[in-house]
């Protein structure tokens, strides 16, 4: 059995695929919410994904910490990404510029430098929304646009300031790509190619990028990276967004609740997303535990 602990506003991420190409896992897959964990008195042995723990409270990772010790202390489930060494999204920017493998850093607004980057926008540290502002070119707008964004109601401790960094190609095209982890196992997803510089969904797709994206998926380049920056952040299920600079790797977040697959799958992305669709499955069968009568007293406070 597979357990998917999540958000209760991010249950729904697998669903679009456990209903498509991955039916076969329906009897053996299921999600509960953290809100759920609250009401349980014990849980069934099995494999868990805690996911959503990238963007978690503090107060949520401590209770999710707890489930996680007491199935390792019972031994015979698998657990994947420990909700308290995880690293959250400013965690993981600040270790991955630190290492070198990011040019570009990042800042909640109260620790801001001097030597601060411009270009930059801003966006919220515990979100998938991507950028909430155009780029900011000095002090002055960058300061408007929080201001803005407090009297708007915004968690100032959430804002987070981050330096552009133009991956933009010979082409005129930004391209993200995306590589999943489950278990042991790496997969590619999807290069999506885009004129804007805020690439959450593609707006190009000609037989060229399509040819490109296929030889992606089949052939994932600097794979070692890829894993050390998994290592890095502590993710066994989840996906890395990135682009290239300059041929160097530059790493925008590390989801640990990704969207397996849209309900709506364009004609031209098909047989991309048919054969991610096919190493999802093999991934998820891997790290599947056997179904087991036992269950786990569970014990938790939010103290």
């Amino acid at each position: 059995m597979i357990f998917h602990l999540a958000r209760d506003d991010n249950a729904w991420t697998t669903r679009a695929f456990l209903d498509g190409w991955g039916a076969e896992l329906t009897p053996v897959f299921r999600t509960r919410t953290f809100h759920e964990i609250a009401e349980t008195k014990d849980l069934q042995v099995g494999t868990y994904l805690f996911s959503d723990v990238d963007m978690a409270t503090a107060t949520q990772r401590k209770v999710l910490g707890q489930v996680w010790d007491q199935l390792a202390a019972q031994g015979e489930s698998r657990l994947l990404n420990h909700p308290l060494k995880t690293l959250a999204r400013v965690e993981l920017l600040d270790a991955l510029h630190a290492e070198g493998i990011n040019e570009f850093r990042a800042f909640l607004v109260h620790e801001i430098p001097d030597d601060l980057r411009f270009p930059l926008f801003v966006r919220i540290a515990n979100d998938h929304q991507g950028s909430r502002t155009p780029l900011l070119r000095n002090r002055d707008e960058l300061d408007r646009w929080i201001l803005k964004a407090v009297l708007g109601g915004a968690d100032p401790t959430q804002l987070l300031v981050t330096e552009f960094s133009d991956t933009m190609g010979f082409d005129g095209l930004y391209r993200k790509y995306s590589v999943y982890v489950i278990g042991d196992r790496l997969f590619a997803k999807h290069v999506h190619f885009s004129r804007n510089w805020m690439l959450k969904n593609p707006d190009v797709a000609t037989p060229e990028t399509l040819d490109v994206e296929r030889a992606f998926m089949e052939n994932i380049p600097d794979e070692a990276l890829l894993r050390r920056i998994f290592e890095i952040a502590n993710v066994q299920y989840g996906r890395v967004d990135y682009g290239y600079k300059n041929g160097k790797l530059q790493v925008w977040e590390v989801n640990t609740n990704p969207v397996l697959m849209l309900a709506d799958v364009k004609p031209a992305h098909v047989s991309a997303q048919r054969f991610f669709a096919a190493n999802l499955l093999d991934a998820l069968k891997a790290v599947d535990t056997p179904r087991s009568i036992t269950r786990v007293p569970v014990h938790l406070s939010w103290r």
